[in-house]
């Protein structure tokens, strides 16, 4: 049985518990992602390629516990993954669920969809690049689209005193000790690493959001969209439908019901979304499936807290087809960025 065979006679439902059990997988979501864009793609051979078949096996490190091993899998082309004839070894009695539970372990080693090992490849890229100077990178693509990337002394006072204090309890949790001198040179490192780090992940994202700009649909700036950069707490999502026609619903369904299930974020810590929807072919209005899901996205559960604003940016990419692309950027901010 190939790879690909194994993942469509195994519904995830009944992978999942393995993920948990075995690999202590908290973030389903990611894991659910990765098995419906394998099932979406179209098995197919690369002559680079490491192998043609795959090992199931036990294996054991220094006379430890054995455990459920799939070689070679790791850093594949996921179309020539899932041609790989599946081979157990006579050792293994495992069931065909963690058998499939292993392999979608290793075959997310690197990222769970294409964004995600696009990100590998930036990273090594640009290793030799410190922090700072990736910041640097960044501020100046935001600076030629005619944003604005705040020094530290230019941030907004009350985000910078959250930020401040957001990196204070971290280091209150640091689980040695240190004297004064210590501890005030490793909260600057600490301080100036995490503020750059932001720099970089605030900046990709309104990088990314460029084909909205000039759509006339939005009305959210380049400029406006910097206000993101007076925020303590940011995180960003992206989210593309792997929808099938099996499934019988629509992407925007496909995505309602996976961030039903498997919920992305705690309102208690982000105040303010943005959201980028990202689809097919155009329209000047939105779907009653894509309309319920950025409600359900702004509003959560019955009984839960609203955000106190969101914005959207609608733009169209005729490769999505059928498909859309949801990329999500939660914040904490006591200003929107509309006025």
């Amino acid at each position: 049985m190939t790879y690909k065979e194994l993942l469509e006679r195994t519904p995830f439902e009944e992978i999942e518990p393995y993920l948990v059990e075995t690999y202590g997988v908290e973030d389903m979501l990611c894991y659910r992602l990765h098995y419906d864009m394998l099932r979406s793609l179209t098995p197919k051979v690369d002559p680079r390629a490491n192998a043609s078949d795959c090992v199931i096996d036990m294996k054991s490190d220094d006379g430890g516990e054995p455990y459920l091993s799939a070689f070679p899998m790791e850093g594949d082309v996921w179309e020539h993954s899932l041609t790989k004839e599946l081979k157990p070894t006579p050792s293994v009695v495992a069931t065909w669920q963690e058998i499939a539970a292993c392999c979608l372990w290793h075959t997310s080693f690197y990222g769970f969809i294409p964004r995600h090992v696009d990100e590998v490849g930036e990273f090594f890229r640009f290793a030799r690049l410190s922090d700072s100077e990736k910041a640097k990178m960044y501020a100046r693509q935001i600076k030629k689209k005619g944003g604005n990337v705040p020094t530290l002394r230019q941030l907004n006072p009350t985000g910078k005193k959250q930020f401040i204090q957001r990196e204070k309890e971290v280091m209150r949790e640091r689980p040695y000790k240190e004297n004064r001198s210590k501890r005030k040179r490793a909260f600057r490192q600490l301080f100036t690493s995490c503020y750059y780090r932001r720099i970089v992940a605030i900046s990709r994202f309104i990088l990314a959001t460029e084909p909205a700009w000039k759509d006339p649909r939005n009305t959210l700036s380049v400029a406006q969209l910097c206000g993101l950069y007076d925020s303590p707490w940011f995180r960003e999502e992206e989210l593309p439908s792997y929808v099938r026609d099996d499934m019988g619903v629509s992407a925007a369904k496909y995505l309602e019901n996976l961030i039903r299930k498997y919920p992305l974020y705690g309102r208690d810590k982000f105040n303010r979304i943005v959201i980028h929807l990202i689809t097919g072919a155009r329209s000047d209005d939105l779907t009653d499936d894509q309309r319920a899901l950025i409600n359900y996205i702004i509003n959560g559960e019955a009984g839960e807290k609203p955000f106190e604003s969101s914005d959207l940016l609608l733009s169209t990419d005729p490769a999505q087809g059928k498909q859309i692309t949801l990329r999500l950027a939660f914040f904490h901010s006591t200003n929107p960025l509309h006025p």
